[in-house]
């Protein structure tokens, strides 16, 4: 606790990589929600996020997350 496992099966997802800090990741996700709307989907559960980088050794501005967003046809 408080952590509980889970599993991420969502047969189709949108994927895209935020390069930046950390506290404009929210500009990232408004351009992938833009991106799924205009090509005929929609969101199908939480988004995943994955830190490519170590925060302690690498620049803010150089930092990659990964997001993950399962989605399906409108």
């Amino acid at each position: 606790e408080p952590l509980k496992k889970g599993e991420f099966n969502h047969p189709k997802v949108a994927v895209c990589v935020h390069v930046g800090p950390f506290e404009k990741v929210g500009e990232t996700y408004a351009k992938l929600m833009a991106f799924i709307d205009e090509n005929g989907w929609k969101p199908a559960g939480p988004a995943l996020e994955k830190y490519l980088d170590n925060p302690q050794t690498t620049a803010p501005e150089k930092l990659r997350t990964e997001i993950v967003m399962p989605v399906e046809q409108k």
